[in-house]
């Protein structure tokens, strides 16, 4: 992997050379340093991650196991003993790393495609129960894969559709525009002659 100044006006990696270590104070771990002859920068691979500066970094990976057991922020800032607004910025960073995994695979799928897909809905809340949430979920039915999910707002239903209108207004409905943002995503990871199933919910 060639090295490039962060500098973007002197990106060429011949310049580069390595210039000592240092140890990193969050986990003490021996970083490699390196300078530019150009500008005389100083920097490591590090400068290039997305945990560049952070601190607490040795929690991340126990930070994402806990979110995914479906652990409350509040309550795994008391287990490891960390600031809960901590916790919230961790989630913003792991779930950007998330998205690009996604991303990647998804491009995997592009080569084999999906023979059999799976879509539903599931209804959420979005502060109370008169602010109902649409989630579409699509999966790979033999892989078991997540294909991609997108939430839309709709309207409150049932006997709290009245009392909703009442204390919050109109409520658009924009399930149909969800359901096109999640095709819209995968469709290239689809074969053109897959099988695609839902529950036939109306």
């Amino acid at each position: 992997m060639n090295l490039y100044c962060p500098q973007k006006l002197c990106q060429n990696p011949s310049s580069i050379v390595k210039d000592g270590f240092f140890k990193r104070n969050c986990d003490a771990k021996r970083i490699q340093r390196y300078r530019c002859k150009l500008c005389g920068l100083r920097f490591s691979r590090a400068t290039f991650r997305d945990d560049y500066r952070l601190k607490h970094r040795r929690h991340l990976k126990m930070i994402e196991h806990l979110l995914c057991s479906k652990v409350s922020m509040r309550r795994i800032a008391k287990i490891l003993k960390l600031n809960r607004k901590t916790i919230a910025s961790r989630l913003d960073l792991l779930a950007a790393r998330a998205r690009k995994k996604h991303k990647r695979m998804l491009d995997q799928l592009e080569q084999t495609k999906v023979k059999k897909m799976q879509f539903d809905d599931l209804i959420t809340t979005e502060h109370t129960k008169m602010k109902p949430l649409s989630i579409s979920i699509a999966v790979d039915k033999d892989r078991r894969i997540i294909l991609g999910a997108e939430v839309a707002r709709i309207p409150a239903f049932g006997h709290l559709a009245k009392r909703s209108r009442k204390k919050y207004g109109f409520r658009p409905n924009e399930h149909e525009q969800g359901l096109k943002r999640l095709f819209e995503k995968i469709y290239k990871s689809i074969d053109k002659d897959a099988i695609i199933q839902s529950d036939m919910h109306k």
